[in-house]
């Protein structure tokens, strides 16, 4: 059924949670798991009008998201499940962490792409917007979502 399995992390509970979601999914199926992380860069272009030097925050948000897929394909691994991983940037302040993860799956062939949520709600979902919800409104692929268990 899914050959292709895409999860996207970000190092919170969620994601890890949807990890080993995605590993026990990609291990029962003898699927290959693409993970992925989107460093968010684009108020970095903003250096200028900040006054401040933001090439150290770059390069020390892009070294956490290596780390970050380090841990998790080290995870996949150990679970028996074959995994890639890549890094993603954001360029520009209007660019959507959702729509990059979505063209991510498409260019990686993914049959499904696990993500975790945060089931945020009113104001707070409004104010900090939900890559989740956005993955499930633009995505042409599959999305499964895993929600942090209490």
């Amino acid at each position: 059924m899914y050959k292709r399995i895409v999860v996207a992390i970000d190092g919170s509970p969620h994601a890890e949670r949807a990890l080993n979601h995605a590993c026990g999914l990609a291990a029962g199926l003898s699927a290959t798991l693409c993970v992925l992380h989107v460093v968010d860069a684009g108020w970095l272009g903003l250096e200028l009008e900040l006054a401040i030097d933001t090439s150290k925050i770059g390069m020390a948000r892009r070294a956490a998201g290596e780390t970050l897929l380090r841990y998790a394909q080290a995870a996949a691994q150990a679970a028996g499940v074959k995994a890639e991983t890549l890094l993603l940037e954001t360029a520009a302040p209007a660019d959507s962490i959702a729509g990059m993860i979505v063209q991510a799956a498409v260019e990686q062939s993914a049959d499904v792409v696990v993500l975790g949520t945060h089931g945020r709600k009113g104001l707070e979902r409004m104010l900090l917007g939900g890559v989740a919800e956005g993955m499930a409104r633009l995505s042409p692929v599959p999305v499964l979502l895993v929600p942090l268990r209490k």
